[in-house]
């Protein structure tokens, strides 16, 4: 963590009370130039006020103050969301006073107070009441605490993913050996998440059975899948509408993305490659009616 640097990690958890709202959140997230959601993750605790204590355990705020907080939080629904943003102009002052005095990112702080503006509890006279529905970081070790504390042992450092040879999410390591080559899409597949007898189960299938390829012609049905599994199996930001729109125009390594190649792994158990990231772009050049894809293989 550089403690110069103009972009860091931040992350804003959304309560359950304030989990109705979590799509217009996200979609206030997205519309703020200052942020990038980077992963979603929904926790049920199984106990939450130990959770509440922790995430609080790293606040600025005076103690009486989180008194109130906490007695609140105990009471709404056990059902929290972590929404983890990279931070992209950091712009840093103080706030509080005395021994509270602490440093906190302009643009982390205002977005925070809109949210609590739109979709506070009101009381009975109007006015918005202090049962805040987001917290946000102040600062990167915050973040690296929540990461570790809902199982990502690297903490932030897994957000960062280290310089790599190809373009990557975070989640995908430095790959030992990478070749690049043009493959049947008949032979890759992708995971798709079901829902059956209660239980959620992975399987491989192909990406002209994904729900992802099938959202093209029904959004419904992509919409409705990126809501049932957002922040369980579905960690990245989905955006329903991003998606349809980038349908309409999209060319497979066209433009500035040249080297956005999509990236896959070789199963030996099935013959088959596995797409381990841009199933949505593979899924799109399918639909434009191309048999074969130049890929990433790792």
């Amino acid at each position: 963590m550089n403690i110069f640097a103009q972009t860091r990690y931040d992350c804003f958890v959304v309560w359950g009370h304030g989990v109705q709202y979590l799509s217009e959140i996200l979609d206030d997230i997205r519309a703020c130039n200052e942020f990038e959601i980077v992963c979603i993750k929904r926790i049920v605790p199984s106990n939450v006020k130990k959770m509440i204590h922790e995430i609080y355990s790293y606040d600025y705020a005076p103690l009486v103050h989180l008194k109130g907080k906490i007695k609140y939080l105990e009471s709404t629904p056990r059902e929290i969301y972590f929404v983890f943003v990279k931070n992209i102009n950091v712009s840093e002052d103080f706030f509080g006073k005395g021994n509270f005095r602490h440093k906190e990112c302009l643009n982390v702080n205002r977005f925070k107070n809109m949210i609590r503006s739109k979709f506070n509890p009101r009381k009975q006279n109007g006015e918005i009441s202090h049962d805040h529905v987001i917290h946000a970081t102040d600062n990167e070790s915050q973040t690296d605490s929540m990461l570790k504390m809902i199982g990502y042992s690297d903490g932030v450092r897994y957000l960062y993913g280290g310089k790599k040879i190809i373009n990557s999410p975070h989640y995908i390591g430095e790959p030992d050996i990478l070749l690049i080559k043009k493959i049947d899409i008949s032979d890759i597949y992708c995971v798709n998440a079901f829902l059956e007898a209660g239980a959620v189960t992975k399987k491989m299938i192909p990406i002209g059975e994904s729900v992802q390829y099938r959202g093209i012609v029904n959004p419904q049905t992509y919409f409705e899948y990126v809501n049932r599994f957002r922040g369980t199996v579905l960690t990245q930001d989905y955006d329903v509408d991003k998606y349809i729109n980038m349908t309409r125009d999209f060319e497979y390594l066209g433009g500035s993305h040249s080297s956005s190649f999509v990236i896959v792994k070789e199963s030996y158990d099935c013959g088959k490659y596995i797409v381990v990231d841009g199933l949505h772009r593979a899924a799109i050049h399918l639909n434009q009616g191309h048999k074969d894809l130049m890929v990433c293989v790792i």
